[in-house]
This record gives structure tokens, sequence and C-alpha cells, in this order.
């Protein structure tokens, strides 16, 4: 992603909407037969777009799943069941770019539940596909996404949590003076952190 494409919430909304049109692997994958099968297809489902070796740096590729098809996601978590019933509540409340806005402190006490529980609630709905979802903020959505990653730089998270304004700017010797990294290594974590995507998923939350 980069700060040209993230400047507008319209123009962010009006790009993701094209997107959805005119690429057909974003489209809804239903559920196959067996659980397992179901897991595998979501993950290689909602990764594929993000991963694309062929998708430009700068492009955001937000998948529109279904609120069965997260459902399906969370029925196979194996959690218990008032666990579950809170975090499928939780799932209805995220935003249409799939963020959960609310103070999870007052979610806690508004539904009358422990705060461990929502938190594990929201951990669940963290744990699904598409990464990202879920997340309370820009900074979490893409740790989150980061997480899934392999042998990922211990940089990359330390940008995520305290530099993303600074890379927006292109201000990488800044970075790289005050993380004690070389400029080269600040760029390399970069060029990870442009393959992750503010916009984890579009919600048609108008249609539950």
């Amino acid at each position: 992603w980069s700060s040209d494409v993230c400047s507008s919430d319209l123009e962010m909304s009006e790009y993701m909407a094209r997107q959805i049109q005119e690429n057909p692997s974003l489209e809804y994958v239903p559920p196959v037969r067996s659980p397992q099968d179901f897991a595998r297809n979501v993950r290689i489902h909602y990764s594929a777009a993000v991963d694309d070796p062929d998708r430009d740096p700068g492009e955001m590729a937000a998948p529109e799943p279904a609120y069965a098809d997260l459902e399906q996601q969370l029925r196979l978590m194996g959690l218990d069941r008032p666990t579950r019933h809170l975090a499928v509540r939780m799932l209805h409340m995220l935003n249409p770019r799939g963020y959960f806005t609310q103070d999870l402190d007052e979610f806690a006490l508004e539904t009358g539940v422990p705060l461990a529980q929502a938190k594990a609630a929201l951990q669940a709905i963290q744990a699904l596909e598409p990464a990202g979802i879920g997340a309370r903020g820009i900074e979490e959505c893409l740790t989150l996404q980061l997480a899934r990653k392999e042998k990922v730089d211990p940089l990359c998270y330390d940008l995520i949590k305290s530099y993303l304004l600074e890379i927006s700017k292109g201000s990488y010797r800044l970075i790289a003076r005050e993380t004690g990294a070389t400029i080269a290594h600040v760029q390399q974590c970069v060029s990870i952190i442009q393959t992750l995507t503010p916009i984890p998923c579009i919600l048609r939350v108008g249609f539950l």
C-alpha cells in the first residue's frame, strides 16, 4: 500500500469497490465437504490476493467474505459455546472494513462477560481468514498479517508499531538513524510491509 492510496477514505473505498468488481479471484469461495478442506481453501483463497507476486505493491486487495464463511471458520476452531457465541456477536459488530472499533472493556461490560472472555472471543476473530480481520487499528491489522508470514524480521514489527507515518513520507534515513538499522535494512522491511493491506476485507454490513 502507499500513502497516495491511503490519502482519502472515499478514494480508498471507491478503489476497493473497483478491485472487487474487476478481480474474479476476490469472489467468495463456498464451504467444501470436509472441515479440513474448508479451512485449507479459505486460507489459500484469502492469502492469494495479498501474496500474488504479480500484484502491484501499491495495490490493495480486500476480499469480500460472507458472514456464513466467517462463522463457519469460528465453528471449526473448537471454541467453547459461550466464547463462540460471543465471537459471532462481535463478528457482526465489525465495521465494513473488518475492524472492531468498540472499546473491549465497554463491550465486556455491556455484554456482562468477563474481560478475559471478551479478549478470547476477539482473539478467535483475529485468527480467522482473511488475516487482519478484527483488528482495532491499522497497526494491529498489519501486525496480524505480518504474524502469518514465516521468519519475519523483528524490525518489521518495530516499523509498524512506531514508524508508519515516516514510512509514508519515505523518511528512511530518519528511521535508520533512530533504530540503528542500515537504510538498506529499513527498505527491506518496508518492502515487506508494503505487501500488507490496511483493509483486510470488505463486509456488507447492511446485509446480515
